[in-house]
């Protein structure tokens, strides 16, 4: 009887567990995935901050990534949903990807106060 029962536990926890899921054939790197987390990002803030811009310029954001990174939709959905697969991996890619952008937001305010001590002079 025992037995019966640890057989039930372990294919139940077997059964309930989360698989790994396997990387797609065209897995886009790590590295090139977040350079395109990174622009999408900065397309994104730029788009809610001031639509206009990539309407004048007529930039589509996803189709200007899939052919700055010679990729296609399906290619990135996969590739996304293999990273997703792996909480610790995909955490750490968007922390990397945060540290970036605050180091850019940064770069560009002391630009900006560069500018205007050099106007004020």
């Amino acid at each position: 009887m025992v037995k019966k029962i640890f057989i039930l536990v372990v294919f139940f926890c077997v059964s309930c567990s989360e698989s790994l899921k396997q990387p797609p054939e065209n897995l886009i790197p790590q590295e090139k995935m977040l350079a395109i987390y990174y622009d999408l990002a900065v397309l994104t803030a730029l788009n809610n901050m001031t639509p206009a811009t990539l309407k004048n310029q007529n930039i589509e954001m996803m189709q200007y990534l899939y052919d700055k990174y010679e990729i296609d939709s399906l290619t990135l959905s996969q590739s996304n949903t293999y990273y997703a697969s792996l909480p610790d991996v995909y955490d750490k890619m968007f922390d990397s990807i945060q540290v970036k952008l605050e180091r850019k937001v940064d770069e560009i305010n002391d630009s900006r106060k560069n500018q205007s001590r050099t106007m004020g002079k």
